[in-house]
């Protein structure tokens, strides 16, 4: 990632100035549009809790902000190479690629982070641009221009870039203590995979501690340690192999609309050919 020492480097990468920032980060609320997305079941069903709709906090940029926002991706954050391990937010991967490293395995854990954005504040973000050798204006003006009411976003261009750079330190434990156990891992954003050829249920408290050592706390309900063929990241993972889900086909088989049916067909056959290309390299 493209290191920025001076505010004059970052203005002319942003293609800005100093007014014009001033201007937004005086205005910041103008430039967002929050609302209240319902949260959903695998079955694509609304999930409530005690009679209420549970949702999470959506929060768009618009206008000048979410083009600068933009600027800060391409020209800033999509130069860091991320490591295999990570397939949210990065190009040429997805929930498909993630779910295909796990294939050939027989033991599965997979756990969600929970409250993955909000958890993130501006002060963490603050860090990790520091830690990656960005000068203190710099790192502060990236920060206000990355995050909004305390925390990084969920809507923007430059949210999972962000939150993948402040995960890498839990990334980094957790590869370790996997590579020396011989377990797969990989992170699809909030959505973290383990798997292996050997039962490895007496290291999965470990794994949450670690998790927990780093200030994330995880859902409860989407922590699962399984045997034999399961589901990740939205995709069957069943020996050699993986398939579309069993939603995912049902969604088809009852689309109403051609160009819904066309969509999902689309994916099932990116699937197919991901299962039968193996895993990346």
């Amino acid at each position: 990632m493209l290191a920025i020492k001076s505010l004059k480097h970052l203005y002319y990468l942003l293609q800005t100035n100093k007014k014009e920032l001033e201007e937004i980060l005086d205005n910041l609320d103008n430039f967002y549009q929050p609302y209240q997305k319902p949260k959903k079941k695998k079955d694509g069903t609304i999930r409530t809790k005690n009679g209420i709709v549970e949702t999470r906090k959506i929060c768009p940029s618009i206008g000048r902000l979410k083009e600068i926002q933009n600027r800060i991706k391409t020209q800033i954050l999509r130069k860091y190479e991320f490591q295999d391990f990570i397939h949210g937010g990065v190009k040429g991967k997805d929930n498909i690629t993630n779910a295909n490293e796990h294939k050939g395995n027989k033991y599965f854990f997979t756990t969600d982070l929970k409250d993955f954005f909000p958890s993130i504040n501006n002060r963490i973000v603050y860090q990790t641009f520091i830690k990656n050798g960005f000068s203190a204006d710099a790192s502060s003006v990236l920060t206000k221009l990355t995050t909004y009411q305390g925390n990084v976003p969920q809507g923007i261009p430059t949210s999972t870039y962000i939150t993948n750079l402040t995960a890498l330190p839990l990334d980094y434990d957790l590869i370790k203590l996997c590579n020396e156990n011989e377990i797969k891992y990989t992170r699809f954003v909030d959505d973290l995979s383990f798997s292996s050829k050997k039962d490895f249920q007496q290291l999965t408290q470990q794994i949450i501690e670690t998790i927990k050592k780093h200030k994330f706390s995880i859902s409860d309900r989407k922590t699962l340690y399984k045997v034999g063929p399961t589901e990740i990241t939205g995709v069957e993972v069943r020996n050699n192999v993986i398939k579309a889900s069993k939603g995912i086909i049902e969604k088809y088989e009852t689309a109403t609309t051609e160009k819904r049916k066309q969509g999902l067909m689309g994916y099932i056959e990116r699937v197919k050919k991901k299962s039968l290309a193996g895993k990346s390299k």
